[in-house]
């Protein structure tokens, strides 16, 4: 018994992690897209990688195996984020480099011209005199996507 438990945690578990890759490739081509898509993002010089306030682990499509095994969510622990910005070399975008919120923040504050040249439900990229930030968004949606077909 304690044998197929364990086949079955491993199996779920790599669900889950092959949920949270397909995430992570899915929003970095759409990074990977803006910047090369926007003139005035293509020609920045550098990039900085801002990621979200909490770094929890939001993947619609591990829900239920994360509901049923809740150990599954520990595995993956608070220290994953979304994406790192070791990712987007493989994207051909070789100038992301890590940035924290404190530096975007002073820079808006010190009352340095930036503008939001791209929106989006994950992320947000703005363009200032240092360069670009990739902002990344609390992600606010229910887990559970089943919920929002219900109300609907």
């Amino acid at each position: 018994m304690p044998v197929l438990f364990m086949f079955s945690f491993c199996y779920a578990f790599g669900q889950v992690l092959i949920a949270k890759k397909e995430l992570e490739t899915a929003v970095a081509q759409y990074i990977a897209y803006d910047i090369v898509a926007h003139e005035s993002l293509s020609a920045a010089p550098i990039f900085y990688y801002v990621g979200p306030l909490t770094a929890g682990n939001w993947l619609p499509r591990g829900h239920a195996a994360m509901t049923y095994m809740p150990s599954l969510r520990y595995l993956l622990s608070d220290a994953n984020t979304l994406l790192h910005p070791q990712f987007m070399t493989r994207l051909g975008i070789n100038n992301v480099v890590e940035g924290d919120r404190e530096n975007f923040e002073a820079a808006i504050a010190a009352g340095n011209r930036y503008s939001r040249v791209v929106d989006r439900k994950f992320y947000s990229i703005y363009l200032t005199e240092q360069g670009g930030f990739i902002v990344f968004k609390e992600i606010l949606d229910p887990e559970d996507y089943t919920l929002q077909l219900n109300e609907k």
